[in-house]
């Protein structure tokens, strides 16, 4: 058995300020991925909130929120780490989830006492792209870039489009690079096989899931969401909700706040709802980050509004679901209807193509060459 440390932020809370469900979901993607390959899994979790699930040995490296104090813990820990685990076992490989400054630090401590270990770089959000990756963060981030191209083995990146953003912006080289996907899990593929018909009852019910920050876009569909018929829509949002739209739209009868959901119940909603919304906004940025709920939402069924997300290219979408501004949103809202009446054929058969291209046996076979 070979092994292998895994460096990544670990967060199952929901309500913990470090959780993502989507990087959530990658993260156990790509364990699944590393032990399918014969590697043993050493996590070291880089996030303040405690990590015990699962079967492997689990490094806590910092409780703490201050990024100082828990950069100093971090060292000690993967310090003390590295002492101990040199004298009994090798480590083959190292995983790093996206090129973060202090996350480099930890792997050039590794490297220092495990000099023959492969590197994996795995890429979702690349610097700048997101409002916590920005600022001097975004450039020490991107600094960690350069220097991560000398000493990489190779790089997973979530997209074709981030994949040529990486090589525009840094020295790696496209032979170096590989694509991986999101995969959508077995259970959410068999919840979908039994998913309800959408638009078969009275009212439309439409769901955004995902976070509140400025990019995301929520209040272009907020906004178009009032001005509708409130007797023939209803609107779900899940997620971090913020008190100011908590504060403002809880008065509103067919608005229906459901926080935090679990995974199974997220499926859930997504296979009993008729319109699914990401109202991502785009800027300059964009290119940077691949939104792994798009994934989700266009293999499930129901009828899918978006904006153009670069690198969406990839899912196929017909042209009826994407939309340019609020107005426009708006207008597909109000003959949502009517476009499923003249689609729905065609929206079952193309969700079923993509459940298949992005099931996680699929996307696992095709990387197992990349590691030979």
């Amino acid at each position: 058995m070979k092994n292998l440390v895994l460096i990544a932020p670990y967060c199952l809370q929901p309500n913990h300020s470090w959780f993502s469900p989507g990087r959530t979901q990658k993260i156990l993607q790509v364990e699944a991925l590393l032990v399918s390959l014969g590697y043993s899994l050493i996590r070291i979790n880089t996030s303040p909130a405690p990590y015990h699930a699962g079967n492997f040995s689990t490094i806590q490296l910092s409780r703490s929120f201050v990024p100082l104090l828990r950069l100093f813990h971090s060292i000690y820990r993967i310090f003390c780490f590295a002492v101990h685990f040199s004298r009994s076992q090798p480590i083959s490989a190292i995983w790093v989830y996206n090129s973060k400054f202090q996350d480099f630090i930890l792997v050039l401590i590794l490297l220092l006492f495990f000099p023959h270990s492969k590197l994996f770089l795995q890429i979702e959000d690349l610097p700048y792209a997101r409002t916590y990756n920005a600022g001097f963060r975004g450039f020490l981030d991107s600094l960690t870039l350069l220097l991560y191209s000398s000493i990489i083995h190779k790089v997973f990146a979530v997209s074709t489009v981030v994949s040529e953003e990486l090589v525009r912006i840094s020295p790696f080289k496209p032979a170096s690079i590989v694509i991986f996907p999101p995969s959508l899990p077995a259970d959410y593929i068999s919840i979908l096989q039994h998913r309800s018909r959408p638009f078969s009852k009275q009212y439309i019910s439409i769901l955004y899931a995902g976070d509140y920050t400025p990019e995301k876009g929520v209040d272009i569909l907020l906004s178009a969401f009032t001005s509708l018929p409130p007797s023939e829509y209803v609107l779900k949002l899940a997620g971090p909700i913020p008190d100011n739209i908590r504060e403002t739209y809880s008065r509103y009868p067919n608005i229906r706040l459901l926080y935090h959901l679990g995974t199974s119940q997220l499926y859930y909603e997504y296979s009993c709802t008729d319109i699914l919304v990401c109202p991502h906004l785009i800027d300059s940025m964009s290119t940077r980050i691949f939104p792994f709920k798009l994934i989700e939402y266009a293999a499930s069924g129901s009828l899918l509004f978006t904006t153009r997300m670069p690198g969406i290219n990839v899912l196929d979408l017909p042209e009826f679901c994407f939309f340019e501004s609020q107005s426009d949103l708006t207008a597909k809202l109000l003959s949502s209807r009517l476009i499923w009446n003249e689609y729905s054929d065609s929206i079952f058969i193309h969700s079923r193509e993509l459940r298949q291209r992005f099931n996680y046996l699929s996307i696992q076979h095709s990387l197992h060459p990349s590691f030979l």
